[in-house]
């Protein structure tokens, strides 16, 4: 199980969506792994035999909503919406759907295992995996080593240490504290992530579609994962009709 969630966590979400993003667009890629936390949800449920209130599915459900807006807000913008590659897509959607794997076994295997373990694992299968294609791609041509600039090794220093080993750890941190179907809910956050990173960094704007679906994100969360106290607040207003 450890090799499992290995490969599916740093080897083939990583993979399928590297050569996915290339022939894709980024919105098309949001817009798909907006559907990962609805799978996790329905495996959550009937692999882990987790419980989920109606409140939960609603939650989610305003979740997915929100994420939809923001990944398509070019439509709401500009009228037109962006075409990606099929091949891309069904790359980025394998990607996905990898993730949510990883989040199922990651949540059976915290029960015996640290989250240190379960994450220098998912590290381990991944250079296992992807030495063989960096060994390739550097006998192909030695010499992109010499282009890499100041800002490209900055880049993979984040990559290596913030992107990777805290995120990854941080993670199986959280999926051991709480459930794995609250560990697919904050996927959502990435489409709003991302774009607040991209305002300083790429000159993006802030637009009234991501402020209406970055609002209906956080709605969606907060009911998944307070349901139980919306739920009591919802029982206290009828109570009083």
């Amino acid at each position: 199980m450890l090799i499992l969630a290995g490969f599916t966590g740093s080897t083939l979400n990583v993979a399928f969506f590297i050569f996915g993003i290339q022939y894709t667009n980024t919105m098309d890629s949001q817009a798909i792994f907006s559907a990962g936390p609805v799978v996790n949800a329905i495996l959550a449920h009937f692999v882990l035999k987790e419980r989920i209130s109606l409140i939960q599915a609603c939650g989610v459900a305003l979740g997915f909503f929100g994420a939809v807006v923001i990944t398509t807000r070019t439509f709401f913008e500009t009228g037109h919406l962006s075409q990606g590659n099929l091949f891309g897509d069904l790359l980025i959607l394998i990607s996905s759907l990898s993730w949510v794997v990883y989040i199922i076994i990651s949540k059976r295997l915290s029960k015996n295992y640290a989250p240190q373990t379960i994450t220098l694992y998912s590290f381990f299968i991944g250079a296992i995996a992807f030495s063989p294609l960096a060994l390739f791609e550097y006998v192909s041509d030695t010499s992109w080593v010499n282009t890499i600039s100041q800002v490209g090794v900055y880049g993979i220093i984040y990559q290596g240490i913030f992107a990777s080993v805290i995120a990854f750890l941080a993670y199986q941190i959280g999926i051991k504290l709480t459930s794995a179907f609250m560990a697919g809910v904050v996927l959502y956050l990435q489409p709003i992530a991302t774009t607040v990173f991209a305002v300083p960094i790429l000159g993006e704007k802030i637009t009234a579609p991501f402020i209406l679906g970055t609002t209906l994100i956080i709605l969606g969360s907060i009911v998944a994962s307070q349901h139980e106290f919306v739920r009591n607040h919802v029982r206290r207003r009828l109570s009083r009709f």
